[in-house]
């Protein structure tokens, strides 16, 4: 408090020789109680101990929602990733009938692909019960109805659940069937927006 000690200096200017003796001792006695070295350190050792267990966080539980196992740009674009990586993730991928090879222990099939009934009450039910506090949601536009996604990503964020979204285009397709807002990004832009990241490939997607 730059005013207090101002005006402590200007009392200990304006003291007689004894009061300022006093004063001086009781600075001393109050330095030698609690400012000596050994004080110092004991409280520096105290902060960075208590700096380490702040720090000392679980890793994420990440769950990665993608295509999977499959013949598909987006599964073998997860796949690279996930393998690179250093955490384990679960994978919630959709129900297909082909398969590269028999799926592994991580990975769970819990939703269907399309744009009219993906089944994401399944997915986050699936969420929940795998303990998931992270969600990397691979896009494009024939992959979810957008209304359900919508839905689904606002739920997650609701539940307090980081979510990064990976989209795989931005430019609308023209020209495919049922309802235009299920094939236009502005239909899915408010839940957007709450994401934690969104990733694209190319500064033409950014802008």
């Amino acid at each position: 408090d730059r005013d207090a000690l101002a005006r402590a200096m200007r009392a200990a200017r304006s003291a007689g020789p004894d009061r300022r003796q006093a004063m001086a001792d009781k600075g001393r006695a109050l330095l030698l109680q609690h400012l000596r070295w050994q004080d110092v350190a004991a409280r520096t050792i105290e902060a960075v101990a208590a700096w380490r267990a702040a720090s000392a966080r679980r890793p994420p539980r990440i769950g990665w929602i993608t295509t999977w196992n499959a013949r598909c740009g987006l599964a073998t674009y997860a796949k690279h990733l996930i393998d690179a990586g250093a955490e384990a993730v679960a994978v919630l991928a959709p129900e297909q009938a082909e398969r590269l090879r028999d799926d592994d222990a991580f990975v769970q099939r819990c939703w269907r692909t399309g744009k009219w009934d993906n089944g994401l009450g399944r997915l986050a039910l699936a969420v929940d019960e795998t303990r998931l506090d992270t969600l990397v949601l691979q896009f494009n536009h024939g992959l979810y109805n957008f209304e359900e996604l919508a839905s689904f990503v606002h739920g997650q964020v609701d539940a307090g659940r980081s979510v990064v979204v990976i989209l795989h285009a931005t430019a609308d397709p023209e020209g495919q069937p049922g309802e235009p807002a299920n094939w236009q990004l502005r239909t899915l832009a408010p839940a957007l927006v709450r994401c934690q990241r969104l990733l694209v490939h190319t500064l033409d997607d950014l802008n």
